[in-house]
């Protein structure tokens, strides 16, 4: 896990980017039907599993099949939105608390095994956090307004993003250091 997310530290900028931009434009332009929102998340959800699996598939050592699984359930959340944008606010509710509850416990299982080799890996646990935070105000205010949900997702988008952000770019110096120092990631000693 360690040396896929060393060597795919872009995926993981590029996934806190879409992210970010995704929380932009919902706040942006608030009123777009239920519909657009729909596709909005859709090309998240789709991008952002293609990311996983490809950095999963392209660096596979180790321990890669939960990445792999992450990248399935994002794609499978995407296609499902594009194929049935018309589908209920209950049915969009439920896909998404399913992709956030199951990205969000991948991510702390990742984070768990990462701790080995990267300070602060909290960042990727207080993501998963999040994920499940998330879902937990979908099940306890299912019936908030269109307008409340949108702001909700893209608070926990920009902050999502942001912390993907931060932690590809520590990934990505942990990296740089141990190229520099000789050593080899993979024999890194225990915190």
């Amino acid at each position: 896990m360690d040396k896929i997310l060393s060597k795919a530290w872009w995926a993981l900028l590029l996934r806190g980017i879409l992210a970010i931009v995704f929380a932009a434009t919902a706040v942006i332009w608030p009123s777009l039907t239920l519909t657009v929102l729909v596709i909005m998340f859709g090309a998240w959800a789709l991008v952002d599993g293609i990311f996983a699996l490809g950095g999963a598939i392209i660096h596979h050592q180790g321990e890669w099949g939960w990445l792999v699984l992450e990248g399935l359930v994002g794609i499978a959340a995407g296609l499902i939105a594009f194929i049935a944008p018309w589908t209920a606010v209950f049915a969009f509710l439920m896909l998404i608390g399913a992709w956030l509850l199951i990205t969000g416990v991948l991510e702390i299982v990742q984070a768990i095994r990462l701790r080995k080799v990267l300070n602060n890996e909290w960042l990727l646990i207080l993501n998963g956090i999040l994920s499940i935070l998330m879902v937990a105000l979908l099940v306890v205010f299912p019936g908030a307004s269109t307008f409340a949900f949108v702001y909700m997702l893209a608070a926990f988008a920009l902050i999502w993003g942001v912390f993907s952000i931060v932690l590809a770019f520590r990934v990505h110096n942990v990296r740089k250091d141990f190229r520099h120092s000789g050593q080899n990631m993979g024999s890194m000693p225990a915190k």
